[in-house]
């Protein structure tokens, strides 16, 4: 898997050119320094911060990672930011990826983005609409990355609930992808939108779930036990393809729940789906296309250089910030015009991906591209996940799955953390 996604990374840096180098913009940040604060190491927001460094040598710029190994917890690194944030001394930007921003919030601990953003030049209206809470923009994403139901053209398979997606794999005796990935995945589209809205999720709808994982891990590992374990500490849930297209394309698997968060992927995606190839559409809920807000920037209110923190958010909206992004980081930029032009100038690419085969991806068509366009543009459903929630969930299915507690005692385990949780 390492060498499939060296592979898929050779060909985006292939696809964008020598990303912020191509560019020379004069500085416009405030001098200074800026401390950055990411829950989990993001090489995405690593690189849209160089493309900003390089447009203003004079900004010291320091990055903390919250969760930077398997044995911290989402809780545990969020209890020290929280402190830090009462303290007065917290982070000038937070990237608010896996973390609610409701509380910080309502708790006056984000600094009002609005203006930023009204004045952001062709950014998606969907994007912006969706970033509002009571009418105020707090944190606003510099990407976006969907979420799609891939299927072999010439399978019937049933993407509506975990436990009908089961039962159509087994009637096509097919194969499926990864599954801590088609986990978490589930875990996004099913659960956590009624989790959030509710503030809970009733016994019932919890044991289905962690039943329907239990019957998935079993489709996969069958009674293979060296392999049958289920790992879904924070650091594993990350929203990052699988390259489930191309398996499914060639035929390696039946099925898959997958995260599209580059344009190259995209591209592969569509053109596959145009030669019939295999089948897509993108996540939904109720009647909404589903996509996650990708490296969400927000200011702290505690910050020592807001000025600063505001002229680095600018600048990555900016149209120049927002090809630099593209180009860098291969991302799908929430920038209509950059959007658009990267996918009208797409060209024909080839590419072997291992344990696939080798594909030849065409250029977007108008089709694919008015459709992704207007995705954006349309009041879709924004999945910005909380980390804390999805740990509580994930973890309590992970020691139902691994034996470590019975059914009903992970479900008891996991709604009294729910609660408590919700009730803070």
């Amino acid at each position: 898997m390492k060498k499939i996604v060296a592979l898929f990374l050779m060909l985006v840096l292939a696809l964008s050119g020598s990303g912020c180098s191509d560019h020379s913009p004069a500085a416009n940040g405030e001098a200074g320094k800026l401390n950055i604060y990411m829950l989990n190491d993001n090489q995405n927001v690593r690189d849209a911060i160089a493309c900003y460094a390089a447009a203003a040598p004079d900004v010291e710029i320091d990055i903390e990672v919250g969760v930077p190994d398997y044995d911290t917890t989402v809780s545990d690194a969020l209890k020290k930011l929280n402190t830090r944030l009462l303290s007065g001394n917290g982070p000038d930007i937070i990237l608010m990826d896996d973390i609610q921003s409701e509380s910080y919030m309502q708790s006056g601990q984000l600094l009002e983005l609005t203006d930023i953003v009204e004045e952001a030049e062709n950014l998606a209206s969907g994007i912006a609409e969706n970033s509002k809470y009571n009418g105020k923009v707090y944190t606003i994403p510099l990407s976006v990355t969907l979420m799609a139901n891939i299927s072999r053209a010439d399978a019937s398979v049933d993407f509506s609930s975990l436990g009908k997606f089961n039962k159509s794999i087994k009637a096509e005796h097919a194969v499926i992808g990864s599954f801590d990935r088609q986990a978490a995945l589930w875990y996004r589209t099913q659960i956590e939108p009624e989790l959030l809205w509710r503030r809970g999720i009733s016994e019932e709808k919890l044991k289905t779930f962690y039943q329907d994982l239990y019957e998935q891990m079993d489709m996969i590992y069958g009674n293979d036990e060296e392999s049958r374990f289920a790992s879904f500490q924070q650091i594993n849930l990350q929203a990052l393809s699988g390259l489930a297209a191309p398996h499914v394309f060639f035929k390696k698997i039946g099925a898959a729940k997958e995260y599209i968060d580059t344009l190259s992927y995209l591209q592969m995606l569509c053109s596959m789906g145009n030669e019939g190839g295999l089948d897509f559409s993108f996540c939904r809920w109720e009647d909404k296309t589903m996509y996650i807000p990708m490296n969400r920037m927000a200011i702290s209110s505690k910050s020592q250089n807001p000025e600063g923190a505001a002229a680095l958010i600018k600048y990555l909206l900016s149209e120049k910030g927002q090809q630099q992004i593209a180009e860098s980081t291969g991302c799908i930029p929430v920038n209509s015009k950059v959007l658009r032009s990267a996918m009208e100038n797409s060209e024909e690419w080839e590419n072997v991906i291992g344990g696939a085969g080798s594909y030849k991806a065409k250029p977007f068509t108008e089709k694919d591209v008015n459709q992704i366009c207007d995705l954006l543009n349309e009041n879709s459903y924004s999945v910005t996940t909380d980390g804390i929630l999805m740990e509580i969930i994930m973890l309590g299915a992970q020691d139902y799955l691994n034996g470590a507690l019975s059914l009903d005692a992970a479900t008891a385990q996991t709604q009294k953390k729910v609660g408590i949780y919700f009730a803070e």
